[in-house]
């Protein structure tokens, strides 16, 4: 049940960044300061990740455009999913209360941390 929930998790977090990425390409003045700064981390990732694909556009309204044809923006969610470089406490909080809840252990407890993140290890290297 972990692994299909887990699953299903990752797919939402893909599509968050899809979202994150199509806000990468609008104006900045457009959005709170705190979306547009998580937005601009994960376009100078994928920046230097795809230097020929994406580039930064200095003095204008737009800050990143793409360069070339199509929107493979599915691409570059798993690129950044996979890298995961602002990976915070805030972002896996939910998963972690998620996960001592469904072994029914508490959330301070270290044990229940070591566990969470053994099991996403080897999830992720399935």
């Amino acid at each position: 049940m972990f692994s299909i929930m887990q699953n299903l998790k990752n797919k939402k977090k893909i599509e968050e960044i899809k979202e994150f990425i199509e806000i990468g390409f609008t104006r900045p003045s457009l959005y709170k300061r705190s979306v547009w700064r998580k937005a601009e981390r994960i376009m100078e990732f994928l920046r230097k990740e795809f230097p020929s694909e994406i580039k930064a556009v200095k003095r204008s309204d737009i800050k990143y455009v793409m360069v070339g044809e199509g929107f493979p923006f599915d691409r570059y969610a798993q690129a950044y999913y996979k890298h995961q470089p602002d990976l915070q406490v805030a972002d896996i909080l939910p998963d972690m209360q998620e996960f001592a809840d469904a072994y029914g252990m508490a959330l301070n407890d270290g044990a229940t941390v070591e566990l969470f993140f053994q099991k996403n290890n080897e999830y992720q290297n399935k």
